[in-house]
């Protein structure tokens, strides 16, 4: 069969004009609600674009051959589609759930949801002198729905109404209106449908008036919709046409923010019904609209997108043409969900070929935006449904490649639907729950909605007796089993049941399923909850009804086992956890637990209770199977504390006591035999400690104790240190000695405190020279000394080597030598030169001073306290030997020495260094 073709578009913008009215006060809102006047708005702009195309012309075109654009039915190259991503939705629906319950007719439903989930259904009311619009909602997914509010209800006739909901749950219904034959009409709430605010878009002096089903869709804050609308613009629609106009408002909530665009049309050539779309993608207006094959006889529609940027109209298709227009209205429908479009209506033609009996419908759908678009089902005909019963007032909805359908088929609300972008389609089901069906033969009786995977259907339906409102959405089956079987659940916090059970919800419904946690078996065994089939622990779980969906709770057989204690109450641990004997937990069948008792466990700091054993021969931390009830027991016994005090005088962290427990923790009764060291070192090797006595007096090194009670014992050493002497410069001849016994290199310990009597010789002579005692490094005193060790010490003996110079015996001689000596030369000179006369004084100038002797180092006599040379030696005016004060930095050298910082061979060799200089 053939079908429409894409077709260019000339767009002329032509000027328009918006004037305001005067509009009287309209009363909006539930009953006792106060009356608000209705707000009028203007356009900021409103200009017609001629649709050039002669849809007639271009049909018989095609029909001779010479359209240059491809027909619908002749695409050959399909654009690539993605694998199917979604489950079929074609299971049957929940049962039918009453919106309205007036006697009064209700019809044409519009639904939306909001942000938070609530659902809202607009519908019209007839009233007994007038229409009206009429808005309930639903907060449990369509379980129950709230008391109906008028939202547009003045002695006027208000319908047809188009429910949008934008960014902040903000809700605006568009209606049909005869208030104001040259305006448009809309209501708002911005507190979710709780009070509303009525206005009306005037545009008094244009060439625009009685506008008709609108049709608008929301994207974020902004609103696009069309209208059908009498057109009596000059000279196009001379003497008057029906046809369409294009709004926008990028912040419905600003009423003055509306702008507008009429398409001008022939008598002959009208348009009726259009419906709106928007790509978000593209910014793209999307829409359909009918228009007249044949002046009021047969009727086609064609699709189209608008860019409101260009502008620029763009028509992607139509239907039939010439080939099956229909001999009656077709009421066309859109959706759009990004670059997926679809578009359908339903034909009647029997004279068509092949004729159309039946009322039918066709699709047609796009997922690239428009560019391409091919007839759904195809292959089969492009029939959606093939029954030969009438299919009519289709609605539709997209979400990605899944495409869902809605309408009436007889008299009963049908769905079907496609998952490969209309490639395809599924078998229709019923959903109405009633047979025959009962639903409203009226245009627009059906709306269908896919929010989010949720597919909701509303329809006007008589099967009360009156024209009432009815809501639907898909039902799933829900299957609940346990492991083992026969346990109990529950569903939404109802009564247990025992399973297995299944539950029918509403789709798109979330749900609460639960397996009773834990649920008693034979004596001493359980079942727990472990997980569900899916490995999800939560429980209870929510569920989403997106599908039928089975769902297994699998549980663990657990035994009781009881871990006891001897004596009762001491602690154990299961698996690391502490625990006081006795304790129960329940195990996993056949799983493995760790027991452990702990050791020791204390009472006091001097008291504490021993592991000695399990019952069944296990070790101290041992596994247990877990396999049927069971009691296992542990063992302990009381110790107490020996507790020595002052034991490790040396500090070196070991005991100079030895006894059996090196912890000192014996059984009660227990006898001990402890051993103190006659003496103990430290780790230094300067330091030691000699036993003395226990505190209890005895200073018998061996003591008896019995641990009946936690006992304290102390021990009482005497310290020594070691003192070593040594000389400087090192002399092998020098024998020190301490209290008379000679020390060795090494030293010897001296009790802390005790003087002794330390002497070195005052004169030796070793290796052929002759040292003379000159004191202490450090210590006053001469070379016996009587000294009290308080601390491990090196004592320097100072000796100075003795000069053969110091011998009286000696400098006379060479004194003696010396005055010879110059005697001699002196008479020597005399005899050869003779007498030396002095130089001649020069006149006026004195005679030359003899230069003045060198200035002298002297140093006060440590004896005598006079003036002398400071020079070694015996002091001329007493004659005691002296030794000059040495250099600043000998001092020093000797200090580093005696402090331990410098070695003695460091010592030596800088002091050579010094002397020579």
């Amino acid at each position: 069969m053939e079908r429409g073709k894409l077709v260019r578009i000339l767009i002329v913008v032509v000027a328009g004009l918006v004037l305001v009215g005067a509009i009287p006060p309209y009363p909006v809102g539930a009953a006792g609600d106060s009356p608000e006047r209705l707000t009028v708005a203007s356009a900021a702009s409103l200009v017609g674009l001629p649709l050039s195309t002669d849809f007639r012309s271009e049909a018989a075109a095609e029909t001779a051959g010479a359209s240059p654009h491809a027909l619908l039915s002749s695409v050959s190259e399909r654009p690539a589609r993605a694998s199917p991503d979604l489950t079929p939705l074609d299971p049957p629906f929940i049962g039918n759930l009453r919106v309205t319950t007036d006697s009064l007719p209700q019809d044409r439903p519009s639904m939306a949801r909001d942000s938070q989930g609530r659902i809202y259904v607009a519908f019209e009311h007839q009233s007994l002198t007038s229409t009206d619009v009429y808005l309930a909602w639903s907060d449990d997914f369509g379980r129950t729905w709230s008391a109906p509010r008028a939202v547009a209800a003045s002695a006027s006739n208000e319908g047809s109404p188009s429910l949008v909901v934008t960014d902040g749950d903000v809700l605006t219904v568009f209606i049909q209106q005869d208030i104001a034959a040259d305006g448009f009409m809309y209501v708002q709430s911005t507190d979710r449908g709780a009070t509303w605010r009525p206005f009306l878009l005037s545009t008094t002096g244009a060439p625009l008036s009685d506008y008709r089903h609108p049709s608008f869709v929301g994207s974020g804050s902004a609103v696009y919709g069309l209208h059908q609308v009498w057109c009596t613009a000059s000279p196009d629609c001379l003497p008057g046409a029906w046809t369409f106009v294009l709004w926008w408002d990028l912040d419905i909530t600003t009423p003055g923010g509306w702008t507008g665009l009429y398409f001008l049309a022939r008598p002959d050539l009208e348009f009726f019904h259009p419906v709106a779309g928007f790509n978000e993608m593209t910014g793209q207006v999307v829409g359909a609209a009918e228009y007249e094959i044949v002046d009021n006889v047969a009727w086609d529609f064609f699709w189209f997108r608008f860019d409101l940027a260009t502008p620029a109209l763009i028509i992607d298709g139509i239907m039939c043409g010439d080939f099956c227009p229909s001999t009656e209205f077709v009421w066309p429908a859109v959706a759009v969900d990004g670059n997926s479009i679809l578009t359908a209506a339903h034909f009647i033609n029997a004279t068509a070929t092949p004729p159309i009996t039946t009322r039918t419908i066709f699709a047609a759908a796009s997922v690239d935006g428009g560019t391409n678009f091919l007839l759904v089902n195809e292959a089969g005909g492009g029939l959606l449904d093939p029954d030969s019963v009438d299919q009519q007032f289709v609605s539709v909805e997209v979400r990605g490649s899944l495409m869902s359908f809605a309408f009436l088929k007889g008299s009963a609300v049908t769905f079907v639907n496609s998952t490969d972008a209309g490639i395809s389609v599924g078998t229709s089901v019923s959903v109405a729950d009633n047979a025959p069906g009962t639903a409203a033969l009226v245009s627009r009786a059906v709306d269908i909605e896919d929010i989010g995977g949720e597919v909701l259907a509303a329809w006007h339906d008589t099967r009360d007796g009156d024209d009432n409102i009815y809501f639907a959405g898909q039902k799933y089956r829900v299957s609940v089993d346990t492991n083992p079987v026969g346990l109990l659940v529950r569903f939404d916090g109802g009564p247990l049941q025992t399973t297995p059970v299944t539950v029918g919800f509403l789709a798109g419904s979330s749900h609460s399923i639960e397996a009773q946690a834990t649920q008693p078996g034979a004596p001493g065994v359980r079942y727990v909850f472990a997980n569900w089939s899916d490995a999800t622990t939560t429980n209870p779980r929510t569920v989403l009804a997106s599908g039928d969906g089975s769902f297994l709770a699998n549980f663990r057989t657990q035994f009781n086992t009881t871990v006891a204690t001897v004596p009762t109450g001491r602690e154990v641990t299961v698996d690391g956890g502490m625990q006081a004997g006795p304790f129960q937990f329940w195990c996993d069948a056949g799983a493995s637990h760790t027991v452990e008792a702990p050791s020791p466990q204390s009472l006091t700091a001097t008291s504490r209770y021993r592991f000695t054993g399990w019952s069944d021969g296990g070790a101290q931390s041992h596994a247990i199977a877990c396999n049927a009830p069971a009691t296992i027991t542990a063992s302990f016994v009381l110790e107490y504390r020996l507790t020595l005090t002052n034991d490790d005088p040396a500090g070196s962290g070991t005991s100079a006591v030895s006894q059996p427990n090196p912890d000192g923790w014996y059984a009660d009764g227990t006898p001990v035999t402890l051993v103190a060291s006659e003496s103990v070192t430290t780790s230094a090797g300067d330091e030691r400690f000699v036993f003395l006595r226990w505190g209890t007096g005895s200073t018998d090194r061996i003591q008896m104790v019995t641990m009946t009670e936690a006992r304290t014992l102390s021990v009482e050493w005497t310290r020594q240190v070691r003192i070593r002497v040594e000389t400087n410069p090192p002399l092998a001849d020098v024998q020190p000695t301490i209290d008379g016994v000679p020390v060795p290199v090494a030293g010897v310990f001296l009790d802390e405190g005790v003087p002794v009597a330390v002497r070195v010789p005052s004169e030796v002579v070793s290796g052929g020279k002759t040292y003379r005692f000159e004191g202490w490094a450090g210590i006053p005193g001469g070379a016996a000394l009587t000294y009290s060790p308080s601390n491990p010490e090196v004592l320097v003996a100072r000796y100075r080597e003795v000069s053969a110079f110091e011998s009286p015996a000696v400098i006379g001689g060479l004194i003696a030598l010396i005055v010879a000596a110059l005697l001699v030369a002196f008479f020597l000179w005399r005899r050869r030169r003779g007498p030396i006369a002095a130089p001649p004084a020069t006149a006026g100038v004195a005679p030359a001073a003899p230069p003045p002797p060198p200035e002298m180092a002297t140093m006060d006599c440590p004896s005598c306290g006079m003036t002398i040379e400071a020079k070694p030696g015996p002091c001329p005016v007493c004659g005691a030997q002296v030794t000059p004060p040495e250099d600043e930095r000998v001092r020093k050298l000797e200090e580093a020495y005696r402090s331990g910082r410098i070695s003695e061979a460091v010592y030596r060799a800088n002091l050579e260094k010094l002397r020579k200089k």
